[in-house]
């Protein structure tokens, strides 16, 4: 007998658009200017857009090759796509947990609307996800799953579990994963332990159920602006946990779509898919606090052996030895110190 389910998230985890509209030659001869600028440092450097402050990649990504970094997400560009949209955007996770994914298509909207007018966005991907404790899963389980689709693909690492796919991402309709998130993160949480809250149990894995769905597939629900598909997203959950793949528990029936419902499953129907916003500082905070943890290991090795060198024994002394050998590096290399936080500061 299955166990109580307990949900510790769910919401909007990624919301892709793209739009129609000209780019005047002036913001082109910029973008060109820019990204030669990015192609001689190496890096990306800043950039200004639409009044607030990016950063132009060297490359672009995919069909794009004007590719603008924000800590919000990504703007790409290609003024000469043909039948591409020559805009797309790409809101970060943490944006849209932050001020959730309606106000995040706001912001892109208003920032694309400084240089190019009205741009009329659509989605063009939409993520989905339920993060739930207390379902016991192994691959073993794959048979209990009724998928729409045929295409499936079971994961596991030195014979643990560690997720399924079903559907496939080439089909541009929907993609659905299945995965321990625990796993994935590897131990280092970061903003999920904050996000999960006090309902989270670290001695338990994060099974994290997410569905991919696609531009084909929001057309045919007859859903285009980033309101219409937010709204929509209950009675979209509802249709990929009811229709488009179950998880049934076993009888002798050999029809396995006549198995019933398992407990489990009835769970990840009834997620809330809530989309509260955290808020921007605590979200920024949280990243933060991530980042300095995901540091700390290497930091920690490269000062023990600075300090090995340089024949300091203690935090105190080695960090104070540092200026000396950075200054000599930012001289040989012509790029300061202060230079190099700057352009970390601003994204580039």
């Amino acid at each position: 007998m299955a166990g109580p389910i307990t949900e510790l998230s769910s919401c909007v985890d990624a919301l892709y658009l793209s739009g129609w509209a000209p780019i005047p030659q002036d913001v082109r001869e910029r973008l060109v200017r820019g990204r030669e600028l990015a192609e001689a440092a190496g890096e990306p450097v800043p950039f200004r857009f639409g009044g607030q402050d990016f950063a132009i990649a060297a490359r672009g990504l995919r069909k794009y090759p004007f590719c603008l970094k924000h800590e919000y997400g990504l703007i790409l560009l290609n003024p000469t796509s043909g039948a591409l949209p020559p805009v797309a955007v790409q809101p970060r996770s943490a944006f849209l947990h932050a001020v959730g994914p309606l106000h995040a298509a706001e912001w892109f909207e208003d920032t694309l609307a400084h240089h190019l007018g009205t741009v009329d966005l659509k989605v063009s991907r939409l993520d989905l996800h339920v993060d739930v404790q207390g379902w016991e899963m192994d691959a073993n389980e794959r048979d209990r799953f009724v998928c729409r689709p045929k295409a499936r693909a079971t994961f596991e690492d030195d014979g643990r579990w560690t997720g399924f796919i079903f559907g496939h991402r080439r089909s541009g309709t929907v993609e659905c994963r299945i995965y321990d998130k625990t796993a994935e993160l590897k131990g280092i949480l970061g903003i999920w332990e904050e996000v999960w809250g006090s309902a989270f149990d670290r001695s338990t894995p994060v099974i994290r159920v997410e569905f991919e769905v696609m531009r084909t597939c929001l057309r045919e629900f007859g859903l285009n602006t980033a309101a219409d598909v937010v709204n929509a997203s209950g009675a979209i959950w509802l249709y990929l946990t009811t229709q488009w793949l179950t998880y049934r528990d076993r009888t002798a029936d050999e029809t396995r779509s006549r198995w019933p419902l398992s407990p489990e499953w009835q769970a990840i129907q009834r997620a809330s898919l809530v989309s509260g916003a955290h808020g921007i500082e605590r979200m920024r905070s949280l990243q933060r606090r991530a980042t300095l943890q995901g540091l700390a290991p290497s930091l920690n090795g490269y000062l023990a052996s600075f300090a090995a060198v340089v024949g300091t024994t203690g935090i105190e002394d080695t960090v104070a030895a540092l200026p000396l050998l950075l200054r000599q590096y930012g001289s040989h290399s012509g790029t300061s110190f202060e230079e190099r936080v700057l352009k970390k500061a601003s994204g580039a």
